[in-house]
């Protein structure tokens, strides 16, 4: 219900591709490295740095650069929008193992294997 801003206060992470779509596009990639955000709520200014630190990999759909399974093995931040059916809607913060894939009907599905999740958006707007 209020806008969401995240700008990186450090950003040092990489990443490679490991697996190319026949058109050149990435498949599958892995990233590892340092990432701080500092998280606003652009109606009240209230805001909070988070690490999203950490390795994983993400797995894109066939020439849409959209991302169709991610694994989180440490840190990171997952998007979750307004009707998805398959998690409540939201901004999540995981510290841990998760892994987030897409349910055929285009909503994700977060399946917490040992973590924990902090939504953002419940954090920022009390």
């Amino acid at each position: 219900s209020f806008g969401l801003s995240g700008v990186p206060v450090k950003d040092e992470e990489q990443y490679r591709t490991l697996r190319y779509y026949p058109d050149g596009t990435a498949e599958l990639n892995e990233y590892r490295g340092p990432l701080y955000v500092r998280f606003t709520n652009t109606s009240t200014g209230r805001s909070v740095v988070r690490n999203l630190s950490g390795y994983g990999y993400f797995r894109f759909g066939d020439g849409t650069g959209v991302v169709a399974q991610g694994l989180f093995l440490q840190n990171g931040g997952i998007s979750v929008k307004a009707g998805n059916q398959g998690y409540p809607s939201g901004y999540y913060i995981e510290h841990g193992q998760v892994l987030v894939t897409d349910n055929g009907q285009g909503s994700r599905v977060i399946h917490v294997i040992h973590a924990t999740l902090e939504n953002l958006c419940r954090t920022l707007g009390s």
